[in-house]
């Protein structure tokens, strides 16, 4: 499967194999966009995903941003037509746009005998706004299998990659921060879920940094008082991961220990691979690698 992460400025394409257990990488693919418009866009994906180093034309993307809400919400116990209709309700309370101008989605995480409660994740997305990107990506030429969010993408690069997270701390919680092309996305995970996503807005020049910053240490305490955890480690990704002084920054702002991770650490890398490409990018392609690895 390809992931294809496409930001504000560029386009990150990752294909990955897994053959009895063991996951490859088989294809890569960078490019600075050469406009904002769909047209564009095309034209774009026509010249990195036709190319021989990608042997699938289908591919999942991911969407951010103020036009897409990713929330989770405990319901009481109910069948499953009855979390349908009451998914609709209950997404009506926080997304930025009129629910009729929406895309719907939602999965059950628990299901909890005891309490007789549910906790399912809301997705919703401007619905122009994906069949924009979709339209764009068709006539490319591309079949896209999957539509997500950035935030739950980045939650599956990480549990891809060190699925023993879950196993040594299952109890702990942690935070994942890509730093990427456009938004820093946010992803509060415990026992595996993501239960706070958040797109904050990427800042144009370093000065202001102290705004991510504000919001993320926001978003940690909004997390700790709303499910009485607090997070032990944030882990760092994206494009401005590298900046220099970042990652302490950060840490001391929001007061988080902070560490960068490699999405790629327990992957096989493919013949083919430009290995100089891989290593300067390792860090922007974890959304896309995140979107690689889903295959239902």
């Amino acid at each position: 499967m390809v992931g294809l992460d496409i930001g504000v400025g560029s386009i990150k394409a990752v294909e990955l194999q897994k053959k009895e257990g063991i996951l490859s990488l088989t294809g890569l693919a960078l490019k600075n966009r050469s406009g904002a418009d769909d047209a564009s866009l095309t034209q774009d994906l026509k010249q990195i995903l036709t190319q021989p180093k990608f042997s699938s034309g289908e591919i999942n993307i991911s969407v951010c941003g103020p036009l897409v809400a990713v929330r989770p919400v405990e319901l009481p116990d109910m069948t499953d037509k009855e979390i349908r209709d009451a998914v609709k309700f209950e997404a009506e309370k926080f997304i930025p746009f009129k629910i009729e101008e929406g895309i719907l989605d939602y999965q059950v995480l628990n299901r909890d005998t005891q309490s007789k409660r549910s906790l399912v994740l809301l997705a919703a997305a401007k619905k122009d706004f994906v069949q924009g990107r979709l339209d764009a990506i068709s006539k490319a030429g591309l079949i896209v299998k999957c539509v997500d969010a950035d935030g739950i993408a980045l939650t599956n690069a990480f549990m891809s990659a060190y699925p023993q997270r879950e196993k040594e701390s299952s109890d702990l919680a942690f935070a994942l921060l890509h730093a990427g092309d456009g938004f820093f996305n946010l992803s509060i995970v415990h026992k595996k879920y993501p239960l706070v996503l958040r797109d904050i807005p990427q800042v144009k020049d370093a000065s202001d940094m102290d705004k991510p910053a504000k919001e993320l240490k926001l978003s940690l305490g909004y997390f700790e008082n709303q499910f009485g955890k607090e997070v032990e480690t944030l882990y760092l990704s994206g494009e401005l991961s590298k900046f220099p002084g970042l990652k302490e920054f950060l840490s001391e702002e929001a007061e988080v220990h902070i560490e960068l991770w490699d999405p790629f650490a327990a992957v096989k890398i493919g013949e083919g691979i430009d290995l100089k490409e891989l290593e300067a990018n390792r860090p922007r392609l974890t959304v896309a690698f995140g979107l690689a690895v889903r295959n239902d």
